[in-house]
């Protein structure tokens, strides 16, 4: 089985994890393109017991960051496979931060992990 069949079976094995997390999704994407994505390589696929995140790497003029877009699973999972899976991972591709698009609560939980709140989102549709 090759690399990308491989993350196309984890990631249908995890797809109905993903669509809950989309409900939340203020951008309109679809099962279908966050699979896309992942799929093509410019979104990160991130599993484990009690968790599934999907990530974006995001290059601005000065830095890099890694976004995570979707998450979905048991706080504690999610928490722990910042630390596990997403911090290192940001730190070997040389991303001076990690970004967390999420419902307010997570401010909450993630402050005490060192992280803070920059700014806050706000949409409209026209």
């Amino acid at each position: 089985m090759s690399p990308i069949e491989k993350t196309a079976q984890e990631f249908d094995s995890v797809a109905s994890e993903i669509e809950r997390a989309l409900a939340y999704d203020p951008h309109g994407n679809t099962l279908a393109d966050i699979r896309r994505m992942v799929l093509e390589g410019s979104m990160q696929l991130w599993t484990g017991e009690g968790f599934v995140g999907v990530t974006e790497v995001v290059s601005y003029p000065n830095m890099k960051v890694v976004v995570v877009c979707l998450a979905a699973g048991k706080k504690e999972a999610v928490v722990q496979a910042y630390h596990d899976k997403i911090h290192p991972f940001a730190k070997v591709i040389g991303a001076r931060g990690v970004e967390i698009l999420g419902r307010a609560g997570w401010a909450r939980v993630l402050d005490k992990h060192g992280f803070r709140q920059s700014s806050v989102t706000l949409f409209k549709e026209v």
